[in-house]
């Protein structure tokens, strides 16, 4: 993924950190480390960018679509609380990204995770 900081400014931050505020934002919906990564944008700015601004509703249209492909017909408010489960349970999970290698303006990152809180069951 290329994270844009301008016309023709790299940004700043290294492809782990990118991939570590890309996970903070995709799953435990904290935009700061993305925010501080495109040089001070607002959260709003980053929730549009990355999600249309639409707070995950189209994510959720997608999910609904893609379950009526397979048969079952889920609700709008279904596939929401779906996707709400799903986030809920990634936020979980404990993220790190290191630097693997970076040639030509390609980063190879190694991602690693671990759920620590079992116990709770999502809200479906």
């Amino acid at each position: 993924m290329t994270v844009l900081a301008g016309c023709s400014r790299k940004p700043e931050a290294a492809p782990d950190q990118v991939a570590e505020a890309l996970f903070e934002l995709l799953f435990k919906d904290d935009t700061a480390p993305m925010q501080e990564i495109l040089g001070g944008a607002s959260e709003e700015d980053v929730r549009r960018d990355f999600f249309g601004g639409d707070g995950g509703a189209s994510v959720a249209r997608q999910i609904q679509s893609e379950m009526e492909a397979l048969g079952p017909v889920l609700t709008e408010e279904e596939a929401r609380n779906l996707y709400d489960g799903i986030r809920e349970v990634l936020g979980r999970l404990d993220f790190s990204a290191s630097l693997v290698s970076e040639e030509d303006g390609r980063a190879v990152v190694s991602a690693r995770s671990a759920i620590t809180a079992w116990m709770r069951s999502p809200t479906f």
